[in-house]
Formats: C-alpha cells, structure tokens, sequence
C-alpha cells in the first residue's frame, strides 16, 4: 500500500488515479491488519 501510496503522490504517469476498486482492497487490507493485530496484543508482554 505505501508503493501504491508514493505512486499516487508522485506519479510518473501525469494524472494518474487509484480505481474504486484499488481503493476499497486498500481498505479491507487495513481492516484485515487491524484485526490482526487485535487477534496478537493480548498475547504479547511488555517484553
């Protein structure tokens, strides 16, 4: 996503768009790393 991200902002292809679709992956991509990462905290200590 952070490739995709940097493309988009400093496109090497003048005006180019991310599709609704690219960006609704994106954003099930961060939904499916969130849950993750909520499934994994309890678990981890401190250390």
């Amino acid at each position: 996503m952070r490739r995709r991200r940097n493309e988009l902002e400093y496109p090497n292809i003048p005006n180019e768009e991310a599709s609704q679709t690219e960006a609704q992956r994106a954003i099930d991509d961060a939904r499916n790393l969130i849950n993750a990462a909520e499934q994994i905290l309890p678990g981890l200590s401190l250390f």
